[in-house]
């Protein structure tokens, strides 16, 4: 059997090896690392030095094409990256909607018309609802139409997810990612692929930073950290972990920046954030740690507050915050580590104190 996955940011990488080599390590593999985020091309050499898969390809996301080019691509299954033709592949793993997985599978599926096409969890969207694929129904309609192989035609067949539990909808196929143990050998091979680094995180608040305001949620998130601060108190100090998209002077020069490139999962197997307390309006971080390494730590999750204080969100945004919040009391009627989960500054003041 050959099977094929394909990364786009680094806890795509983390998710894939552990799905790898835990259910298909007798498998012929190929992982394509689709180049747009930062240390792709490292990534890629260490992981092709390690001999994880039997083949490791850097897709350049600069050879995308026009827009018009890459919709009549969408059509005719036109490799628009590199000239080589596609192996036949027995199963494809994806982890939401990339153009380049668009591509991979309609020539997958046109070779082998039995092809599986599974999903690995992604963060937390992934227990919220399984609508894997982004594009409009009428948009994915037009390219069934106009392409049979097109991979808005085929259903998963299989989830692999760290907490089939917690999902807020019923799937046929799910399989449990089985947890990274701090001394595994799956851990030594993250950070062959990643590196290791240190860092003073020791009695500290984390606020992670993330684009809402650009993802059209029409919350600032820079004032939201703003108050956040100001309830935090000062014996702790308070730094920010940027989102990879984020402008690196975005929250003023005078903020401390949790100075790594590093993806927080990488981060657990070197440092102890045991007297660390981690804020987020809604990351998968606040969930991370224990539902892939079983570390416990402090966290608070704004999805209910910021409900609470910006009535105006649309309507699409407010059922995902819902749901964010659902899943987080679901969660934490199954943990013996609760997620905070304020209602209000006052709520979370009291939090803090």
């Amino acid at each position: 059997m050959r099977i094929a996955f394909v990364a786009w940011t680094p806890l795509h990488l983390i998710n894939i090896i552990n799905v790898y080599k835990n259910f298909y390590q007798e498998s012929k593999s190929d992982l394509y690392i689709y180049s747009e985020f930062e240390n792709a091309t490292t990534y890629s050499q260490r992981l092709e030095k390690l001999g994880i898969f039997d083949r490791v390809i850097l897709v350049d996301h600069k050879k995308i094409g026009s827009t018009l080019k890459r919709k009549l691509n969408l059509i005719t299954n036109h490799n628009q990256f590199f000239s080589n033709k596609f192996d036949y592949y027995d199963e494809i793993f994806i982890q939401g909607e990339n153009y380049f997985t668009k591509i991979l599978f309609s020539n997958a599926y046109k070779n082998n018309k039995n092809v599986k096409l599974n999903y690995i969890e992604d963060g937390l969207g992934t227990y919220l609802n399984n609508n894997i694929f982004l594009t409009s129904k009428n948009i994915q309609k037009f390219f069934m139409t106009m392409n049979r192989y097109s991979i808005f035609s085929k259903k998963i067949d299989t989830y692999f997810v760290y907490c089939p539990e917690l999902l807020l909808y019923d799937v046929k196929d799910v399989k449990k990612i089985p947890k990274i143990a701090e001394k595994s050998e799956l851990m030594s091979t993250l950070t062959a692929i990643f590196g290791l680094e240190k860092l003073s995180v020791e009695n500290k608040s984390i606020f992670f930073d993330q684009p809402l305001l650009n993802d059209g949620y029409g919350v600032d998130e820079t004032i939201i950290f703003t108050r956040v601060k100001k309830i935090l108190p000062k014996s702790r100090e308070t730094v920010v972990k940027l989102h990879p998209r984020s402008d690196l002077n975005r929250y003023g020069e005078n903020i401390n920046l949790l100075g790594t490139q590093l993806p927080f999962e990488v981060l657990l197997a070197e440092n102890d954030f045991s007297s660390t307390l981690l804020i987020s309006p809604i990351s998968t971080i606040s969930f991370s740690p224990s539902m892939m390494f079983e570390k416990n730590i402090n966290s608070i999750l704004l999805a209910k507050l910021i409900l609470r204080e910006y009535p105006t969100l649309a309507d699409a945004k407010r059922e995902t915050l819902e749901n964010i919040a659902l899943f987080c009391q679901k969660y934490n009627n199954l943990s013996e580590k609760k997620i905070l989960l304020p209602s209000s500054w006052d709520e979370l003041r009291k939090l803090v104190e």
